[in-house]
């Protein structure tokens, strides 16, 4: 890993230590690595550095940044570290294998795919419909499976909001949504975005390097919580919008 305290300090990624890949610029100017920042965002709605919320129902609005990737490119052109660059290099393959195994190539109607809902929970969705036209990629109408067509979506074959089946709704730490239960034990027909057997910490989730608690200090959603089913949201109402079907 890089040492913060050298002159690079700016161009480090402050979730994996690592120089910048792929840069991505928040609301409140903070950059990190384009993983870095996605699988971060899967479980937490802050930034890592300011604790403001970047991550809405709304939308999340990540910018990547040339200039930073511009300047990063060019240290690595003339880099004389041979370990730098050897890591540079692995940076470079596994953010390309990243992309490459939860990509969709292709897709036919009835088909199941991952897909991300605006609450940032992945779930398992059914391909509906698909439009293309000459020279731009295709569109496809996302079912989300247990939901009502009320939250179906149109939304690019491109779109990192759509994976393929299994890279993320097979994954046990991150949301996923549990049919909430009242006091008695009886069925609702509201869901709850729950985790089950959470890592110790979110720079784990993201990088799998040692343990770093964000700004502030350990909150709930970083502390370890083996074994226990916990409310990702403590607020009333949130993730609890949607209803299942035929309920």
């Amino acid at each position: 890993e890089i040492k913060p305290e050298q002159d690079f300090k700016s161009l480090i990624c402050p979730l994996c230590f690592k120089f910048i890949y792929k840069s991505q610029s928040t609301v409140c100017g903070h950059i990190f690595c384009q993983r870095c920042i996605d699988e971060y965002l899967i479980v937490k709605k802050t930034c890592f550095v300011c604790n403001k919320t970047i991550r809405t129902a709304k939308g999340t609005l990540l910018i990547q940044s040339f200039t930073i990737d511009d300047i990063i490119l060019q240290l690595m052109k003339n880099c004389e570290d041979s370990e730098i660059q050897v890591q540079w290099e692995t940076q470079k393959f596994e953010h390309k294998t990243w992309l490459l195994q939860k990509k969709v190539d292709k897709v036919e109607i009835g088909d199941h795919i991952d897909v991300r809902d605006t609450d940032y929970i992945w779930c398992i969705g059914e391909v509906k419909m698909i439009i293309e036209s000459i020279h731009k990629e295709p569109i496809v109408a996302v079912h989300y499976l247990g939901w009502n067509m009320w939250y179906d979506e149109l939304l690019p074959l491109s779109s990192p909001r759509i994976a393929k089946l299994g890279y993320y709704s097979s994954r046990n730490d991150i949301p996923k949504y549990r049919l909430q239960q009242d006091t008695e034990g009886s069925r609702k027909g509201l869901m709850q975005a729950f985790m089950l057997n959470r890592v110790n910490d979110i720079k784990k989730v993201v990088s799998g390097g040692d343990a770093i608690s964000p700004k502030g200090g350990e909150s709930e959603d970083t502390k370890s919580i083996q074994g226990q089913v916990l409310s990702l949201d403590p607020q009333p109402g949130v993730g609890e919008r949607k209803k299942k079907e035929n309920q």
